[in-house]
């Protein structure tokens, strides 16, 4: 078979409303695709679990032209290949008729204890076995699946960049739920006990518009309200429990601002991180960088550049979706088209 446009179905088990992490993951699948002349369609489950955050005319903006979608309690999956964001049970509501890949986006089931854990651990084995193949995201995390790729996510570095300046006084940025598994909580303690040394600092969050305990909400923003919010701040502190592969590290770094984290198995990425375990060393790390943009800004924005420049080599669109691309291929058959996707070298940063 010759090299040909791809009919992909990408199927999401929560509306695309909701907008979270995993339903921009599936908006940029899907708009990568387009871009490389495949026909994309997104159907999603009707259904939110925590309110919608994008409105209808909005999310039409962020999928662009040419991608289609749909909701619907029963989802289709007939192009020539689907891709599904995998979720215990959801291929239960598919009408399956053409290969399908689970994306192990979810990172729960892997690292928490809930019931979709609970069902993933007496069922898994089985619900996967429906599919054709299954990508993960990062090195920490196996399934019981016969055929399986390891890709991860990945950025546009053209549109996350850095295009503000640093802001007075040092502040730091939060961006993702306000939940435990994203680390709220650790944020909130962070930020209080800073505040209480009484220190120039403050603080935001991008993910809710209500301000919390001396936090100042930013709001659900996205695209270049959110690339400035990143680029402005000096530091995006991320203390999540669970995750799969963090978009939020990834966008931080692009635009320029040093990431502090977690040192769990799927932020053990290659990208110059900071880490800490607690609440006493994530303060602690966030006066050490304060002190170094004060005292030594030269090395902070050196730091910073690296950091850039590492997920431009190794997470930049343009590196990553030839393997995705070629995984389509593979799994609908098309091995010809599969030896065509080749990487490209990426290209080094001219500050675009």
């Amino acid at each position: 078979m010759d090299k040909r446009a791809l009919r992909v179905d990408i199927l999401n088990p929560v509306s695309l409303r909701y907008w979270g992490g995993q339903e921009q993951s599936m908006v940029l699948a899907a708009r990568a695709l387009s871009a490389r002349g495949h026909k994309v369609g997104i159907c999603a489950l009707p259904y939110t679990h925590k309110g919608v955050r994008v409105q209808d005319a909005k999310l039409r903006e962020l999928l662009g032209e040419g991608i289609s979608y749909s909701e619907s309690w029963r989802i289709p999956a007939r192009g020539d290949i689907a891709y599904a964001a995998y979720q215990p049970m959801f291929r239960l509501f598919i009408a399956q008729s053409c290969p399908m890949i689970a994306g192990m986006h979810v990172a729960s089931i892997h690292y928490l204890w809930n019931l979709r854990t609970a069902v993933y651990r007496m069922a898994g084995r089985w619900d996967l076995a429906g599919y054709d193949a299954v990508r993960l995201l990062n090195d920490s995390v196996s399934v019981p699946h016969r055929h399986t790729y390891r890709i991860p996510n990945w950025i546009d570095t053209h549109e996350w960049r850095p295009v503000a300046g640093k802001r007075d006084p040092f502040t730091i940025l939060f961006v993702g739920q306000r939940d435990r598994e994203k680390g709220w909580d650790t944020f909130l303690d962070v930020s209080r006990e800073l505040k209480s040394r009484n220190l120039p600092m403050e603080f935001w969050a991008a993910g809710g518009a209500e301000s919390v305990g001396g936090v100042s909400g930013l709001g659900y923003i996205t695209g270049e309200a959110l690339a400035a919010a990143y680029s402005q701040a000096h530091l995006t502190v991320y203390p999540s429990r669970a995750d799969m592969f963090s978009r939020v590290i990834m966008e931080s770094c692009a635009c320029g601002t040093p990431v502090l984290t977690t040192p769990i198995p799927a932020h053990k990425v290659q990208l110059p991180l900071l880490f800490a375990a607690s609440t006493e060393e994530f303060t602690s790390k966030v006066m050490q960088m304060a002190d170094l943009w004060a005292r030594r800004p030269e090395e902070y924005l050196a730091q910073a550049a690296a950091a850039r420049q590492s997920v431009i080599d190794k997470y930049d669109v343009s590196v990553v979706v030839p393997a995705f691309e070629r995984m389509l291929y593979e799994i609908a058959g098309n091995d010809s088209a599969a030896r065509d996707c080749q990487e490209p070298r990426p290209a080094r940063d001219e500050g675009s």
